[in-house]
């Protein structure tokens, strides 16, 4: 049977069979030939319809994921020289979003992780997850991995067995913060935290600096763009120490407390802790106990 001359016919035939390609058929179009990857090329800037997600660990992964949710996905046997030549290549001809990075640090060297990250820092990433054992990891590696690779939605740090003096200066940029284990950041970062979503497991703070961020936060001196706010807690009861000196109004309202159901909380409140900020922002706040520690749970109300 004789090749198909896709590109002998018309130009809107051409954009029909293109329409009808998976990611992955796409990429062997591509590949043909400098006009087919031309013509993809073209095709994918004007109808950008592709999703990539990225998994970096000892067997990376891409993953293609077009309209109708079918993922393509390709692993290799010399997987970060191959990796890192079909990326650059999606990326140059699809120029697609890369919807999520999943990053090990601690499965490759410090020269990989480098042309790795290298590789990506000029893309634009909705959500970063960076992971792996950090104890030989080496402090200024893992800094130029979270200021090189850009989060515009979510930063979720999953470190753990990292050195006693470990310090971390969390950038901006991404609307949401997650940190699995937080005990390198104390009450001072905690301040300079920009996010709208932050949650946070087990900071080095104590009640007492709960209580302060909550005072400064009514005096409208911090985190004032904060919408919620998950954060470890020493104990269930929080009015003797969390809530002591501030104005608050216990309340069951569940039209407040029902909000708690979503994301990140997940957790169903029967009653709260109402607080209101210096221009009138109401907050509620509540206790829940999650992985068997007990976690204060912060929600600004949009609607009050």
């Amino acid at each position: 049977m004789s090749a198909f001359p896709l590109l002998r016919l018309p130009l809107l035939a051409i954009d029909h069979v293109l329409c009808m390609l998976t990611p992955y058929e796409l990429i062997i179009v591509s590949l043909t030939s400098s006009r087919a990857k031309r013509v993809v090329k073209t095709y994918s800037r004007i109808k950008s319809k592709f999703r990539v997600s990225l998994t970096i660990n000892d067997q990376p992964c891409i993953s293609i994921r077009g309209n109708n949710l079918e993922a393509c996905n390709y692993r290799w046997k010399k997987p970060i020289k191959e990796f890192t030549k079909l990326f650059n290549h999606i990326k140059e001809v699809f120029g697609c979003v890369i919807e999520h990075v999943s990053f090990e640090l601690s499965s490759f060297s410090r020269r990989t992780n480098k042309s790795i990250i290298d590789c990506l820092g000029d893309q634009r990433i909705e959500s970063i997850e960076i992971g792996g054992d950090w104890k030989n990891q080496s402090h200024q590696d893992i800094k130029y991995c979270i200021w090189k690779l850009k989060a515009t939605e979510v930063l979720f740090l999953d470190v753990h067995n990292y050195k006693n003096n470990f310090e971390l200066e969390i950038p901006e940029g991404s609307s949401k913060l997650y940190v699995k284990d937080a005990k390198f950041i104390k009450y001072e970062q905690f301040l300079r935290l920009k996010h709208q979503e932050i949650v946070l497991n087990q900071p080095s703070m104590t009640n007492q600096d709960v209580n302060r961020f909550l005072k400064s936060w009514m005096a409208c001196k911090s985190h004032r763009d904060l919408k919620s706010l998950q954060i470890t807690v020493r104990g269930q009861y929080i009015k003797d120490e969390i809530m002591m000196g501030i104005l608050y109004e216990v309340t069951t309202d569940q039209g407040m407390l029902k909000k708690f159901k979503n994301a990140p909380f997940h957790t169903i409140a029967r009653n709260g802790f109402k607080i209101k900020r210096w221009d009138g922002k109401v907050a509620v706040l509540c206790t829940d106990m999650i992985w068997n520690l007990w976690d204060l749970c912060f929600l600004v109300q949009d609607d009050v």
